[in-house]
């Protein structure tokens, strides 16, 4: 079974939206920072994705909805809920 710490929806400047996910042990390290702190790593994070989308897996949505949608239920699917 596939994990991931934390899937994120972020829309960029050209007005993609798109998800991705952060691995557990990323997560847990976020987890015990300072939010300042986490946005900014998370900014960092987003920034890589942008220029370099190929080396990552990265989801593109149509809109925030759709993408909202996509991680509700991949979130359930990675619980055991379905």
């Amino acid at each position: 079974m596939h994990t991931a710490g934390r899937l994120l929806a972020f829309r960029d400047d050209a007005g993609v939206t798109f998800s991705f996910a952060i691995c557990p042990r990323c997560a847990g390290r976020l987890d015990r920072l300072p939010v300042r702190v986490q946005s900014k790593l998370l900014d960092v994070a987003i920034n890589q994705l942008i220029k370099h989308p190929d080396r990552y897996a990265v989801k593109t949505h149509t809109d925030v909805a759709e993408a909202r949608l996509y991680i509700a239920v991949e979130a359930a699917h990675l619980r055991g809920e379905f």
